[in-house]
């Protein structure tokens, strides 16, 4: 499923879409961290204390990073050092304090996203170790350096998912549309404050796997090359690295190879497909490997289940999680809902490979939904001090050709209102993302007004920091405006891809299953 016919006007405007939200990413990380950056210039400065800055900032936090620091200081898997800062200052956790019956300290938290921050972690772990005693920083694991290495690899991990977004889009709309829906799933939605302000949660790195999944999967949809579905099941056992609940993702691969086999007459095809759906399992466990060795080393046992979790699969809280005050996914995020719509309109309306992969996204969606509104409670999957309802952030990615879609279908007049509109939004993310950084009173629960009056509140007390918020709010959307006006008749995906019909649509099938037997490098529906 290649990207949409495009001329080279349309792309530089999107160029700029993106690069204003790239500004908005790195100008949103340099303001939660320079504190830490502050502290490398003048490091009597940095207070005394393990439980600020951007990595150590909750139990969370702690948990995911815990699997990293202590192999490179101590060589094994034991947490009590890393734990007793955080029981020091949040107070007793049972869970936390009782041994597994290997003896380790239970660790509930997924080991992906310490393996993505490894990558910059370890290296300067060991610089500092070969600097120690020359008045540097000492390698503890939880100093300002340590703290700028975690975030960096996030921020990075961000800014990928800008750019796998984008080229999701453009598998359903031309490159100011594409631009345009990246920016706002982005900017609009928890992605922006799991990728930037809170770095040391699973959510970013997650982002980025789920996007990256997706992205590979779109792109060669319907191809029966080995290669292909290897990289697909590798993507996913990193998704499943990164958080647990995004094996669901791997219905995707599933229902294709299914699909192709059933689609074919032809006995190779079917083999290839079943072939091709087993390398996929098999990348996808080895991928896995890193987080099976920790549980059998932590726990005793491969595969383990670290949450006490009581499914009430017939009564999934549907409302608490989508329409509620407290958080909820429409309430906190506006944006997913005219997503959500474009996404129906895509699944409805665009030709039959975008329709395919629109109906796809969006039962991914409602897999995502139903399990977590059939797991939610008050001791198993809850919010806390959440920004939004966190554990649908990595969920948002399929939203992304809701958007582009709108702004593809939308005429010049309707185009430039979705992006006032969306510009709107992209403000009200941003001014949550201020009260929620700064803790203010109220502000994840109660009716709008309470929200409203938050916001208020932050405003009131953080004048300049509110008023750089709403400059570049506004900014992005006098960008998004501009765009639409520059390119007053781009083309459309539903002009460029005509609708197939059933009625051409088996018939071609069967000419492409014949050429996949002679050209195995084709997609199985074509180009």
């Amino acid at each position: 499923m290649h990207p949409l016919p495009a001329r080279p006007e349309s792309v530089a405007v999107a160029r700029r879409i993106l690069a204003a939200v790239v500004v908005i990413q790195l100008v949103s990380f340099a303001d939660e961290s320079r504190t830490q950056v502050g502290a490398l210039v003048s490091p009597q400065t940095y207070p005394n204390c393990r439980v600020s800055g951007p990595l150590i900032r909750g139990i969370d936090c702690h948990g995911y990073y815990a699997w990293l620091r202590a192999p490179l200081l101590h060589s094994d898997w034991h947490f009590d050092e890393e734990y007793s800062i955080c029981l020091a200052n949040w107070g007793p956790i049972e869970v936390l304090t009782v041994p597994s019956q290997t003896g380790h300290v239970p660790n509930m938290w997924s080991i992906g996203p310490a393996i993505a921050w490894s990558t910059t972690v370890v290296p300067l772990h060991y610089l500092l170790r070969a600097a120690e005693g020359t008045g540097v920083w000492a390698p503890d694991g939880y100093s300002p350096p340590y703290q700028l290495a975690v975030g960096s690899v996030t921020c990075g991990l961000s800014l990928l998912t800008l750019f796998l977004l984008y080229g999701i889009a453009r598998r359903f709309a031309g490159p100011v549309a594409a631009s345009a829906a990246a920016a706002g799933i982005l900017l609009g939605t928890p992605l922006l404050v799991y990728g930037t302000v809170e770095v040391c949660m699973a959510h970013g790195p997650a982002s980025a796997a789920a996007a990256g999944l997706l992205f590979v999967w779109v792109r060669t949809l319907g191809s029966l090359r080995f290669r292909r579905w290897f990289a697909v099941g590798a993507l996913l056992g990193v998704c499943g690295l990164m958080r647990w609940q995004l094996v669901t993702f791997a219905l995707l691969p599933i229902v294709e190879a299914l699909w192709l086999a059933a689609r074919s007459n032809d006995w190779r095809t079917r083999l290839a497909a079943v072939g091709g759906l087993g390398i996929a399992a098999a990348s996808s466990v080895a991928v896995f490997t890193p987080q099976m060795y920790a549980w059998w080393v932590v726990f005793g046992r491969p595969i383990h289940l670290p949450h006490s979790l009581a499914p009430h699969w017939l009564n999934p809280a549907f409302w608490q999680i989508l329409g509620s005050t407290n958080c909820s996914f429409f309430y906190w995020t506006p944006i997913t809902l005219p997503a959500l719509v474009g996404l129906g309109v895509a699944a409805a309306r665009c030709n039959r490979m975008q329709r395919t992969v629109a109906g796809l996204f969006a039962f991914m969606l409602l897999v995502q939904v139903y399990l977590i509104a059939s797991l939610v409670d008050d001791k198993s999957v809850y919010l806390g001090w959440s920004f939004g309802f966190r554990p649908l952030t990595e969920t948002c990615v399929v939203l992304v050709p809701g958007l582009a879609v709108l702004f593809e279908r939308a005429n010049a007049k309707w185009a430039h209102r979705f992006a006032i509109g969306l510009g709107v939004m992209i403000a009200w993310n941003l001014a949550l993302v201020g009260i929620y950084r700064h803790f203010v009173a109220g502000a994840t629960g109660g009716n709008p007004l309470v929200l409203l009056m938050a916001v208020g509140r932050y405003a009131t007390h953080r004048p300049v920091e509110a008023v750089g918020t709403a400059t570049l709010a506004v900014w992005m959307a006098l960008r998004l405006v501009t765009a639409f006006r520059s390119i007053p008749s781009h083309p459309t995906s539903f002009l460029a891809w005509p609708t197939a019909t059933p009625a051409h649509f088996g018939p071609q099938l069967r000419i492409l299953a014949h050429q996949q037997r002679h050209r195995p490098e084709q997609s199985f529906f074509g180009t």
